[in-house]
């Protein structure tokens, strides 16, 4: 009676992949929206590359909807499954950090776009190719399970010791991948989309 479930890809997070990913299909070219699950993540692909010259880039930024397919696009807006066209993965991205979660990575290759959430404990591809040590990886993980997280909280969650773990955090500001937000006892880390 008082379970709460609390799924590891946020539910509106996969309703949009899913819906994107038939929206922004093409469908002249045999083949399938596909949703895989594997042990370290969910991934969500459609056919086709990104539309008109769109990069992964822009799509982390407000950007114009021009859907391969306007007429399922269309549908999907009518039924209430898009809110905003172009927007999506920005909903995505604010919905995980809501959840601390990871944001989704994308991937695009000439044939294929696909939408990557990370499951718990691991790294998302963006972060798994940077060759981290194991034990940054797990500042990292740390980091993105907690939302803004106090390094005490992390210490005591880790395991490791001051000196250790302020090693790890400045060097991971600097790598771009998380941001020191407050000063002296305030101060939290937060990841960076």
């Amino acid at each position: 009676m008082t379970r709460l479930d609390i799924p590891e890809v946020p539910v509106a997070s996969r309703r949009e992949a899913i819906v994107n990913a038939l929206c922004h299909r093409e469908y002249e070219t045999p083949g399938a929206t596909s949703v895989y699950v594997y042990d370290d993540r969910v991934e969500v692909g459609s056919i086709g590359p990104l539309y008109f010259g769109l990069t992964v880039a822009a799509l982390f930024r407000p950007h114009e909807s021009q859907p391969w397919s306007p007429f399922v696009a269309n549908v999907m807006y009518r039924r209430k499954y898009v809110e905003i066209q172009g927007s999506g993965v920005l909903r995505m991205v604010d919905e995980a950090r809501m959840n601390d979660k990871w944001p989704p990575y994308i991937d695009e290759t000439p044939h294929s776009v696909r939408v990557v959430f990370a499951r718990e404990g691991h790294l998302p591809p963006q972060y798994a190719s940077a060759q981290l040590s194991e034990e940054r990886a797990r500042v990292l993980t740390a980091v993105a399970s907690h939302g803004p997280v106090a390094p005490s909280d992390l210490k005591s969650a880790l395991g490791l010791n001051r000196t250790t773990l302020s090693g790890h955090l400045p060097a991971l500001v600097k790598l771009g991948y998380i941001e020191r937000v407050g000063r002296a006892q305030q101060t939290r880390y937060r990841l960076l989309p």
